[in-house]
């Protein structure tokens, strides 16, 4: 009886482990916070890719979801992209979506500056 008690400690022991490491992996992509998904329209993505970084007034806000490639030449492409919820107060109507590069690399991610108090927030679904 001793032997399965060990062998059951070690399971539950286990299991507690790998819950705390789901959470802390989750927590730390904010799989678990809850976010908005916004659109923007360019007509050159200049390297943009999904999963690319969203920085809202310089704090990494979010990700590239989608990219929807234009089907005619004078379209623009329509991005998708997902900021936490945290940041939905800085997004408003005026806020500008810019391409940055980051750093040496070059990796390219999207800026959204933070809009004016005067103008209404974005909506779920909304374009920028």
């Amino acid at each position: 009886m001793n032997r399965f008690m060990m062998v059951g400690v070690f399971v539950i022991a286990g299991l507690a482990l790998f819950t705390t490491g789901l959470f802390m992996i989750g927590n730390r992509h904010e799989a678990f916070a809850r976010h908005v998904e916004l659109y923007t329209e360019f007509s050159d993505v200049s390297g943009i890719v999904p999963g690319a970084k969203v920085q809202v007034a310089g704090m990494d806000a979010g990700e590239v979801l989608v990219m929807e490639v234009p089907s005619l030449p004078l379209t623009k492409f329509r991005v998708k992209v997902r900021i936490n919820e945290k940041f939905r107060g800085l997004v408003r109507a005026d806020s500008v979506v810019t391409v940055g590069t980051e750093g040496v690399v070059g990796n390219r991610f999207l800026e959204i500056s933070a809009g004016s108090s005067r103008a209404s927030a974005m909506a779920t679904g909304a374009t920028l």
